[in-house]
């Protein structure tokens, strides 16, 4: 749902334009509360605060410490800017200024960074960093490619992050405050509060055995992180309303809408995005509701290949695969056993040579049937079959069951007959 505000605001009553913001305010509703802070104070003018200028410093900065940098105009005609472009560069404050910003870290628990940017649209880079070869102190990091706001700090020893979305790389100028009080941080773009929120308290003092800490303006350190475009007015104040050295007539013009100035930018930013949102979900609706009208095809995938549901294939000429609820299953074709195979191209299985063994008696390649046995060929093979008479004692030979000339064996009274016989028959014997 996409909500749309509209409203007139009347000239000739300051307090009625004061209401009007008031009222607005309170339609944003909760969630807006909990992105900007429900603190929202009145500052004072800050006093007894000190004040590092970084561009400055670079006056007292060796030129090999300054490989890289050119100057330019900013839009405060009263200070120096300079121009950083090249992809090679080293811009590093003196030893001694970089221990100077360490001794203000230390000895105040209430800091504001200040700075003028013109960042390159799509750059992500370093605008200041505090940090040795092997540890970091704090670091203030525009992302232009997620449009975020990083500030880096170190509590109990490890690096924390806090991410504040806003884009800052449009190739605009923008005054940028950060202020650090205790647990507190704060966030302005242009003099607009954009966000306050509770964070875990700053470590000030590098670890044991760190080694010399150097404070870069434009890079993380030697070669990370390297910020494309302006800067102007780059300065640590150990005050945590310093942002009124940037913009000195905040919270002054009006008691009650000056309260409500961040949040109203805030709210204008917020409708935008939301809309945008909005948009793209009816977009994504309208995706859903064709997928809802389609039918979900599976498919499987198969050594690089996608396959149809139901599709079958040979992955070898003795595999064949099919697809099956999304899944590969797989069976290899069996082959019978074959004493003269014959293979082919193409096919798995080869074809069994039939050859004539009883065409040759003995060898590799004849029959050994025996003499009582008759040689039948048979397809990859042969067999040897009994001569009637006989019966199989083996694969290869048979014994017979009578002889061809029959011994008998008679009695004396059988002979008796046969002789009586023989003479009635006129035999002789």
């Amino acid at each position: 749902m996409c909500c749309e505000w509209s409203f007139t605001k009347s000239t000739h009553n300051r307090s009625t334009l004061c209401s009007v913001r008031l009222l607005l305010a309170l339609r944003v509703g909760l969630v807006f509360m909990l992105l900007l802070g429900s603190n929202i104070g009145l500052a004072v003018e800050p006093a007894g605060h000190e004040v590092l200028d970084l561009l400055q410093g670079l006056n007292a900065t060796s030129a090999e410490s300054l490989a890289g940098l050119r100057y330019t105009n900013g839009p405060n005609t009263s200070s120096p800017a300079i121009l950083l472009e090249d992809p090679v560069r080293y811009i590093a404050m003196s030893r001694s200024f970089s221990q100077r910003a360490q001794r203000l870290l230390a000895d105040h628990s209430d800091v504001t960074f200040l700075c003028s940017v013109q960042q390159k649209p799509g750059n992500t880079g370093t605008i200041l960093a505090l940090n040795s070869e092997s540890n970091r102190l704090v670091e203030i990091e525009s992302n232009g490619k997620l449009d975020e706001l990083r500030f880096h700090y170190v509590h109990n020893g490890r690096v924390v992050q806090e991410t504040f979305p806003y884009m800052l790389s449009d190739g605009l100028w923008h005054r940028l405050a950060i202020s650090v009080s205790g647990d507190r941080i704060s966030v302005y773009v242009d003099c607009n509060r954009i966000y306050q929120r509770t964070i875990q308290t700053p470590d000030r003092t590098m670890p044991l055995g760190s080694r010399p800490t150097s404070l870069f303006l434009g890079q993380r350190d030697g070669q990370y992180a390297l910020f494309r475009g302006a800067l102007q007015d780059v300065k640590i104040v150990t005050q945590a309303h310093g942002y009124l050295l940037q913009c000195p007539q905040q919270d002054t013009e009006c008691s009650t809408c000056a309260k409500f100035q961040d949040l109203e930018q805030r709210v204008k930013e917020m409708t935008t995005m939301y809309t945008e949102l909005t948009r793209k979900l009816r977009k994504t609706e309208e995706r859903l509701s064709e997928l809802e009208q389609c039918e979900c095809l599976k498919y499987c995938h198969d050594n690089g290949t996608q396959r149809q549901e139901g599709e079958e294939w040979k992955r070898d000429k003795c595999t064949t695969c099919r697809c099956k609820n999304g899944t590969v299953e797989c069976h290899r074709e069996e082959c019978p056993s074959c004493p003269n195979p014959v293979y082919r191209d193409g096919e798995c299985c080869p074809i069994c040579q039939n050859i004539d063994e009883c065409k040759v008696a003995g060898g590799p390649k004849g029959h050994h049937c025996s003499d009582n046995t008759v040689c039948v060929n048979t397809q990859g093979s042969y067999r040897c079959d009994c001569l009637k008479g006989y019966s199989r004692q083996d694969s290869s030979e048979c014994k017979g069951t009578y002889s061809s000339v029959t011994s008998l064996s008679v009695s004396p009274a059988l002979t008796l007959l046969l002789v009586l016989l023989c003479l009635l028959n006129a035999c002789r014997i």
